[in-house]
């Protein structure tokens, strides 16, 4: 995307059934939960019970006789959507019909949601089908727009924010991140929803760029009773969407539940590994530390490469090889590389995913201008290492540190430069 998403439009909605954000989260990858997006909004977007849909829609979206774009698809490959559509019918999700002309000639197929008369019961095991009726809106920019521009772990992540707010009839909502790894079980032993289906470290990430792109807001909460709190989340409108004077349902205020306070940071900060060190051992242990550091920090770079490979529709099986053929660091230039060419309108051929092997195989010449970027972007770095070897004005070494999450000294959340 040239330019950052700038908010969702005063509302129009299409609705979508509750078990995709309680159950199916949890059990379809993302490129299965893309195409089951689309075959919703296809279908309960307009009102219909089924849609005729063909392949180049699902991929490429739909354009108008007046040359305007109705929706973008999916942003996947034929070869996706058609494993996807495969294992979306194995998993009792979808139906699938196939039409013929009178001469025998293969149609565009006809889709429909699995629906099940009986009552949904919350077990494990396979999918039954959904039941009727039980829905939360989705805003259409979700479908039309954003099918086509998010990664899968960012539309899971953007699902559960959507659900837990107005799914509940909220404009906001405060979720922790436990919340959203490994969902809810009640009182009764009922399970709620399963959670995004994400790990930690791919949640965290999604939030970051979800943010990024303006997509959601979060508000950090904290007490000093409770310290930190849940997070406050909310989806991003360029107007209130239901103006100021008229709330969701059962909503008084939108205001967080406790004073945002700043927490005591100077009685937080963990002294730097280093000065724990006796003088006379600080040479010889400083330089074991230091190995045991660079060797963890290699095994963290390298799984966080291969996340970010698969994440971007690469079989898990070619980006082990890639990770054992390649550094790390070269796997995470040409992801950024990728990004730069995303961001100037570049569409691939094939796939993203096959660009990207293809350009870390063959080790495409970067451009000029990409160099400049990657040479501002050490820079950067390398005044917030002075930055946090000298503890003065506000740290942004953070992802500089391979020992702390987050700056020790600020307690900033590390940033993108």
């Amino acid at each position: 995307m040239k330019d950052k998403f700038k908010g969702f439009t005063r509302p129009t909605y299409t609705i979508s059934p509750n078990q995709i954000f309680d159950e199916l989260l949890d059990i379809l990858n993302g490129s299965e939960l893309k195409v089951l997006l689309y075959i919703i909004r296809r279908t309960f977007g307009f009102k219909k019970e089924s849609d005729n849909v063909s392949l180049n829609q699902i991929v490429n979206g739909i354009k108008k006789k007046d040359g305007s774009m109705q929706d973008y698809g999916t942003g996947l490959s034929k070869r996706s959507v058609q494993k996807a559509i495969i294992k979306l019918v194995e998993k009792n999700v979808i139906l699938k019909t196939r039409r013929k002309d009178d001469i025998g000639k293969e149609l565009s197929p006809t889709y429909s949601l699995n629906f099940i008369d009986i009552p949904f019961k919350n077990v494990t095991g396979s999918f039954i089908g959904f039941t009727i009726p039980n829905y939360t809106i989705v805003a259409d920019e979700v479908f039309d727009v954003l099918l086509s521009k998010l990664s899968g772990s960012e539309i899971k992540t953007l699902l559960f924010i959507i659900r837990q707010t107005f799914g509940y009839s909220k404009e906001s909502e405060n979720i922790s991140l436990n919340r959203m790894l490994h969902g809810y079980i009640s009182k009764d032993k009922i399970v709620v929803d399963r959670g995004v289906g994400l790990q930690k470290k791919t949640l965290i990430k999604t939030l970051k760029s979800l943010i990024k792109k303006k997509i959601i807001i979060k508000e950090k909460r904290y007490s000093k009773d409770k310290g930190f709190e849940p997070t406050n989340y909310k989806i991003n409108f360029q107007t209130d969407p239901w103006g100021k004077k008229y709330h969701l349902v059962g909503v008084k205020s939108t205001t967080p539940m406790v004073k945002k306070v700043l927490p005591p940071l100077e009685e937080k900060r963990p002294s730097p590994l280093v000065e724990k060190l006796p003088p006379q051992y600080k040479n010889k242990q400083y330089k074991k530390i230091q190995q045991h550091v660079d060797v963890i920090s290699k095994n963290r770079e390298e799984k966080e490469a291969l996340n970010n490979l698969v994440d971007l529709n690469v079989n898990k099986k070619i980006a082990k090889s890639l990770i054992k053929k390649h550094s790390y660091k070269k796997i995470n230039t040409y992801i950024k590389y990728l990004n730069y060419k995303l961001d100037k309108g570049f569409k691939p051929k094939d796939s993203i995913a096959a660009f990207l092997v293809d350009s870390i195989v063959n080790s495409y010449i970067l451009p000029e201008n990409f160099k400049k970027s990657e040479e501002s972007e050490i820079k950067n770095i390398n005044r917030a290492k002075k930055c946090y070897e000298s503890i003065k004005g506000d740290c942004i070494a953070s992802k500089t540190i391979n020992l702390y999450p987050y700056c020790p000294y600020c307690e900033k959340i590390s940033k993108k430069y």
